[in-house]
């Protein structure tokens, strides 16, 4: 049975260092799905075939695959708050994920689909107007990872004034303080893409393991961890080294 990722569709809440709840927004987490989904092509040393484009309506093409440098268009789009959206509707979602089977994706293999849409309209949206699908998909797998994860919500503390000198105009001064105010998990190790994986990896300790799965699941849904660290990054390039932000840390089983 094929499904949407549900996980793209719900607000994820983490915390800060001062506590508070941080909720991370359909777009950001549609964001960590496509950036999932090259580290795992990479990893795999599959970047050739990282997830599979179609389209319907006026103007459509056949389905084709896409590297990982076109999937981090697509990434560089959501970043930019390009219109994508998740596929919620079932009959939608089927049609996309056939696509992506007639191309050649084992969906024997496959843990869970994530189905994105742009939609080309006028004013009202109709049936027939023209949609981009952009398909993705996670295996039963351990993979070797090194991403970063969007936090949610931007740093608002005290930081140095930038120098207008520095830059053309006010926007471009406004653009580089929102960069430099970017929150990040950055996660590195080993890491399970399913349920499936990790309980092989983690044998006979699975129950004593749940409660470490548990806390980092809580931070990072879409993944479960044999051998990793979360650490905080900022966009400007500070890191907290002594992982004192609430959740930063090594997480084993």
């Amino acid at each position: 049975m094929t499904h949407a990722s549900h996980n793209a569709t719900n607000s994820n809440s983490i915390h800060n260092s001062n506590n508070e709840e941080t909720t991370m927004s359909t777009t950001d987490t549609m964001i960590n799905t496509i950036t999932a989904a090259i580290a795992a092509a990479n990893a795999r040393s599959d970047e050739r075939y990282a997830a599979v484009a179609a389209s319907r309506g006026s103007g459509s093409s056949t389905p084709n695959w896409l590297a990982c440098d076109d999937l981090q268009a697509v990434l560089d789009e959501l970043e930019a708050g390009e219109d994508w959206d998740v596929v919620a509707d079932e009959i939608e979602l089927a049609d996309a994920i056939s696509d992506a089977i007639d191309l050649g994706v084992n969906a024997d293999q496959v843990k869970e689909w994530t189905v994105l849409v742009r939609v080309h309209s006028g004013e009202f949206v109709t049936p027939s107007d023209p949609r981009e699908y952009v398909i993705v998909w996670r295996y039963d797998d351990v993979i070797d990872i090194d991403l970063l994860l969007e936090w949610g919500d931007n740093y608002d503390g005290d930081l140095p004034d930038l120098d207008p000198d520095d830059y053309d105009g006010d926007d471009e001064l406004d653009d580089a303080d929102y960069e430099r105010r970017r929150q990040y998990w950055r996660l590195t190790g080993r890491v399970a893409t399913s349920r499936v994986a990790w309980l092989r990896e983690a044998g006979a300790d699975a129950d004593e393991a749940e409660a470490v799965s548990d806390r980092f699941r809580a931070l990072c849904p879409d993944l479960w961890p044999i051998d990793c660290h979360l650490s905080y990054e900022r966009g400007d390039g500070h890191a907290d080294d002594s992982d004192s932000i609430e959740g930063a840390g090594r997480y084993a089983i």
